[in-house]
């Protein structure tokens, strides 16, 4: 429900208007993640497992965030043309130094595959 939903309070009301109690709480929903979240596989097992076929273009790119008051990059490289994210990472900065720490994380998985790279549009 939740997840359909996209809203805590519109599930959070239902609930309660079924069992009279608060049994959806944010905490209770933090609780949970938290346990599932360290059973999930990172995004480098994913592609170990199913095997995807990389075009060979890749494009940098980053995205501003707010987290707690503090601005932050969310830097991602992802496939041009079957658009999967390949890695992320985040930074403080949109910096070379910042980017070039992104493609070393994901060069073993696109080593044998680089044909070329566009960054903010440009190749």
């Amino acid at each position: 429900m939740y997840l359909r939903s996209l809203s805590l309070n519109s599930v959070s009301d239902i609930f309660r208007s079924w069992y009279d109690i608060d049994v959806f709480s944010k905490n209770t929903l933090i609780k949970h993640i938290k346990k599932y979240c360290d059973q999930i596989p990172n995004h480098f097992e994913i592609t170990k497992w199913l095997k995807p076929a990389r075009s060979g273009f890749y494009a940098l790119d980053g995205t501003w965030l707010k987290y707690r008051g503090m601005d932050i990059v969310l830097l991602i490289l992802f496939d041009v043309k079957t658009l999967d994210i390949v890695s992320w990472r985040i930074s403080q900065k949109e910096t070379r130094e910042a980017y070039d720490k992104l493609l070393v994380d994901a060069y073993a998985e696109i080593a044998n595959n680089i044909k070329g790279f566009h960054c903010d549009g440009d190749p």
